[in-house]
């Protein structure tokens, strides 16, 4: 027989269905929390890190945002090619400039380069000097390819000497400016810590641009010189020589024991010459030599060309009638070593001198 149920035990068992159902729901945890639930927004975590003193987890919302990002598609190739082509603009507007204000000037250079024998032995000189010098050279990335302030600077000196020669009809400022534009290209491809090399290879450029402007001018002058430095150290040697004109046209003659040599343009001395000088505008520059240094090496390198191309005429006169039928192997031989040792000096002569330290300041 069932009794009768208490008054208000309807109430109760509903009570107690209500806190089973409580326990099994999560429990709900306070924003404050280490490891609060994902509905809490990131203001709430903010603030609450602010007063816990704790590093939150971040949102479950941040995460997959962030998962988002990084698992997103990478963008396609026309947006990858118009952001390049962006970052590249400005440069190749710059050097579309440079060459509409240089072009005719470079192209020129090219021409009397490919000409003439001598000028072509300064610019290779010139290339692998600057080669060899930045060979070592500390840090960077191989290639900048950055336009930076000194890069900015070089250009826009150049860009403006460019123009004045335009305006006032003067080659010498477009030859500052060929130089300053071999700068400034040295410094955008390489970046901005070769800035001494840049100079020194700006000050080379500009030199053998002018050298071959004056090539015509010289090359008699140089011929004569080169003649009678010959003679004279025959002439010390106590051997019989003569030096004169002959011909029609006018070829210069020397006479050594009865027989003729004639210095022809290939024999002035002027690939020598020019080679040293330019080898020394760009060696001296590019270290931190002393002002007196620098000058006495600069006022030493073309003596030390014109000796050293006298010296080789003088060996090729003692030696022809040694080689006989070789007489040409000879003459390239002597040239080929004199050229290539003389330079090897003076590299070796720069590479001695002592170096300024550089100035420290005090902060």
């Amino acid at each position: 027989m069932r009794g009768k149920k208490p008054a208000g035990s309807g109430q109760n068992d509903a009570r107690l269905g209500w806190a089973h159902l409580r326990k099994l729901q999560p429990k709900r945890q306070d924003p404050r929390e280490h490891g609060r639930p994902a509905r809490v927004g990131v203001g709430l975590a903010a603030k609450a890190s602010l007063q816990t003193g704790e590093t939150p987890v971040l949102p479950a919302i941040g995460n997959f945002r962030r998962c988002a990002r990084l698992g997103s598609p990478s963008p396609s190739w026309p947006r990858r090619f118009q952001s390049h082509f962006l970052q590249a603009a400005p440069a190749l507007l710059a050097w579309s400039v440079a060459a509409l204000l240089f072009g005719r000037s470079l192209a020129w250079l090219a021409t009397a380069t490919a000409v003439r024998e001598q000028v072509s032995h300064a610019a290779i000189v010139l290339g692998f000097g600057l080669v060899f010098l930045l060979r070592d050279r500390p840090g960077g990335n191989p290639l900048a390819l950055r336009f930076g302030r000194r890069a900015r600077g070089f250009y826009a000196a150049a860009c403006l000497c460019a123009a004045l020669a335009a305006v006032f009809q003067q080659p010498l400022l477009m030859v500052v400016g060929l130089g300053l534009l071999a700068g400034s290209i040295l410094l955008f491809v390489l970046g901005e810590d070769v800035l001494h090399p840049a100079i020194g290879f700006a000050l080379a450029f500009a030199g053998f641009t002018m050298i071959s402007i004056l090539f015509p001018l010289a090359d008699w002058p140089l011929r004569v010189a080169a003649g009678r430095s010959a003679a004279w150290f025959l002439s010390l040697l106590g051997s019989p020589v003569q030096l004169g004109f002959s011909g029609e046209p006018a070829r210069l003659i020397l006479a050594h024991a009865g027989r003729p040599f004639e210095v022809a343009s290939e024999c002035n001395g002027f690939g020598m010459i020019s080679g040293c000088l330019l080898l020394a505008l760009l060696l001296v520059f590019s270290r931190r030599l002393r002002v007196v240094d620098k000058l006495v090496v600069i006022l030493l390198a073309p003596i030390l060309g014109l000796v050293s191309n006298a010296v080789r005429i003088l060996a090729i006169v003692l030696l022809a009638p040694a080689v006989g039928d070789h007489y040409l192997i000879m003459h390239e031989a002597v040239g080929i070593a004199l050229f290539f040792g003389t330079l090897g000096f003076l590299w070796w002569l720069v590479a001695g001198l002592p170096e300024r330290k550089p100035y420290i300041t005090l902060s």
